[in-house]
């Protein structure tokens, strides 16, 4: 597949959308704690429900799961360092990751080398994306009818979760897997100390329910319309963030503030540093002055209308969403 077709993003076009984003105001960080406090309240309220009884369990798994979703994305913005610096983003992605089954660390190396390599040289990017045809998979197709996560649990929470033991942006390092096992290990402890808190048939009910829908809801908000089906030029080894643009989609999602704006990936593939709450404005300037790249990979609620494509369609590289 050739980069030819793919348009171009200048720097020139960054640097006016950059201009007018950064212009804009924004809520700031007091709203930034709010959305963490809510994720971290809903997480703590999941937890009284499921100690309540048996009965409540049917609103602590839901809860649970979209707390865990709103996690996993607080997870993703402390490894990028944008929500309140360095150091507390550090103390805070520790801690929303022990919540969210994500040890933190091994995130951030394997995220770092996916917005390195991602489209690059294969074997680089931890969650890379087929590059050809892909053949029909019928067990595939039945997963995904049935809401299978396979995409996120197979493409992005697994190689994250172990991605310090098999890095592919360089060497195997004895104190990363320390640490790492270390990490792996307070997650298990909080689990097998709220396994006897609650009960473990209790507990298996509750933390079962809450990590199966977050996984479901990652996949539809996310992991379905970020990257899957596009891919560059596969002779490139490695692709500037202005090219990124090409196989990095921006989709709508209802209640996009909740997920820190995530759904918006192309600028954040532009612009990996930048606040969440700079996304939108980013995104409105760069639909205004280039709409020909939100034509070429679209921008439509793909959390729905990806769901009709079956694993061969889903899975084939292409350039762009043209002619589908």
């Amino acid at each position: 597949m050739s980069d030819e077709g793919f348009p171009r993003l200048t720097r020139a076009d960054l640097r006016h959308a950059v201009a007018w984003a950064m212009a804009q105001p924004v809520p700031g960080p007091a709203r930034a704690a709010a959305t963490v406090a809510l994720a971290v309240g809903g997480w703590l309220a999941s937890l009284a429900l499921a100690a309540a009884g048996p009965w409540w369990l049917l609103l602590a798994g839901p809860l649970l799961a979209v707390s865990l979703t709103m996690l996993a994305v607080v997870v993703h913005e402390c490894a990028h360092r944008s929500l309140f610096g360095a150091k507390v983003d550090t103390a805070l992605g520790l801690f929303a990751g022990l919540l969210a089954f994500q040890p933190f660390l091994s995130f951030r190396r394997g995220h770092g080398a996916h917005h390195t390599w991602v489209g690059g040289a294969p074997g680089r990017d931890p969650t890379p994306s087929p590059r050809g045809p892909a053949a029909p998979n019928r067990l595939l197709d039945l997963a995904l009818r049935l809401r299978v996560p396979v995409f996120y649990w197979g493409g992005v929470y697994l190689p994250y979760l172990f991605y310090d033991l098999r890095p592919t942006a360089g060497p195997r390092r004895a104190s990363h897997v320390a640490r790492h096992l270390l990490d792996l290990a307070l997650i298990a402890a909080l689990h097998v100390a709220l396994a006897r808190g609650l009960g473990t048939p209790t507990w298996l009910v509750w933390a079962g329910v809450g990590f199966v829908g977050a996984g479901i809801l990652y996949e539809d908000l996310f992991t379905l319309s970020q990257h899957v089906g596009l891919a560059p030029d596969a002779a490139r080894d490695r692709h500037s963030t202005l090219a990124q643009v090409g196989f990095a989609r921006s989709a709508r999602i209802p209640l996009p503030a909740l997920f820190f704006h995530f759904n918006l990936h192309k600028e954040h593939h532009l612009l990996p540093r930048l606040n969440y709450q700079r996304l939108p404005h980013l995104h409105a300037a760069l639909k205004a002055r280039r709409p020909d790249l939100y034509a070429f990979t679209d921008d439509a609620p793909g959390w729905v209308r990806r769901r009709r494509y079956r694993s061969g369609a889903l899975l084939s590289a292409r350039a762009g969403d043209a002619g589908r």
